[in-house]
């Protein structure tokens, strides 16, 4: 797992995240005993509360399920599930090692905001949409409080500031000062990028958006620097 360094060295592992980490509950028993009437042993009318967590591993309700349902966020002109074809053919792969069937399984829905969410609510059993590997994420995951599995990187990037000279020199050396009190960035939203920038510049320096918004900001004076990953950026 890379940090963040001043030299923007950044690496950044895409990779499957994977649901069903073990949740420990704690089950509180208590007894009450008055000093008139004895404990008795009679069932209660009242209806018990349904739980509000099923504890069984993912496998195991993947398994009785019959299907492996995979999120997906979609993306591009068609609307496409996955974003690249690599991950369908992943989740394919998974259905056929599970149930010897590539084709048991179901895409489900997924967006940069909610994707954890839906994942820690078992909509969905994995995340294949690229999400970055981070130790925050195994232990607490901001969105939703809980931390989640994750499995051996398999692509790697970085990132890069884009834009105008002297305001990416700015943005580098996290300068805000002097001229560099000009600097407004872009960068996507809902991602490991703007959780990064959030912590290195005050929110009135940058802007977050949707990937379709990035040149066109930049375009038309709302920003003068973007960051994105790299090698994507040069896509812009």
């Amino acid at each position: 797992v890379g940090s963040c360094e001043r030299n923007w060295k950044l690496l950044v592992a895409c990779i499957l995240v994977l649901g069903g980490l073990a949740v420990a509950v704690s089950l509180a028993l208590g007894m009450e005993v008055s000093q008139n009437h004895a404990a008795t042993d009679e069932p209660t009318v009242q209806p018990t509360s349904s739980p509000t967590h099923d504890r069984r591993p993912t496998l195991q309700v993947v398994e009785e399920r019959g299907v492996v349902r995979c999120g997906f966020r979609r993306c591009g002109a068609n609307g496409k599930y996955g974003c690249a074809v690599d991950y369908v053919d992943v989740c394919r792969f998974v259905a056929s090692v599970l149930f010897g069937n590539s084709s048991k399984f179901d895409s489900v829905s997924v967006t940069l905001g909610n994707r954890f969410q839906v994942l820690q609510s078992r909509k969905a059993d994995l995340l294949l949409s690229g999400d970055t590997h981070l130790v925050e994420r195994e232990i607490k995951e901001p969105t939703t409080g809980v931390g989640f599995a994750f499995s051996t990187p398999f692509v790697y990037s970085g990132i890069k500031y884009l834009g105008d000279e002297d305001m990416v020199r700015c943005a580098e050396e996290e300068q805000r000062f002097d001229n560099c009190r000009q600097l407004k960035i872009c960068v996507l939203a809902n991602t490991t990028l703007s959780e990064i920038i959030a912590r290195l510049f005050p929110s009135d320096f940058y802007t977050t958006m949707a990937p379709y918004e990035l040149s066109e900001r930049y375009l038309d004076g709302t920003c003068n620097t973007i960051l994105h990953e790299f090698p994507r950026a040069w896509l812009l």
